[in-house]
């Protein structure tokens, strides 16, 4: 899917995972797979810059949803 808005908070990193906020209601979660910015690949994108978000899935986005990115960890666990 494909999609774009205004960073209005921190900032848009590529390979990073958001979710999608419609009120109070979650409506999906994907992976970002790169992002644009006037059409040209970035990794980031600053607070306050508009930017096209390119992501795995098929979630419906819809005007005033909000997304919230979020970076997911893996870590090993040693069992002693």
């Amino acid at each position: 899917g494909l999609f774009g808005g205004e960073v209005i908070e921190g900032q848009a990193e590529a390979n990073s995972h958001f979710r999608i906020k419609r009120g109070d209601d979650l409506i999906g979660e994907s992976k970002i797979e790169s992002l644009q910015q006037d059409k040209k690949p970035r990794e980031s994108i600053a607070k306050g810059f508009e930017a096209g978000i390119i992501y795995n899935g098929s979630l419906k986005i819809k005007p005033d949803d909000m997304v919230e990115m979020f970076y997911v960890q893996e870590k090993k666990r040693q069992l002693w």
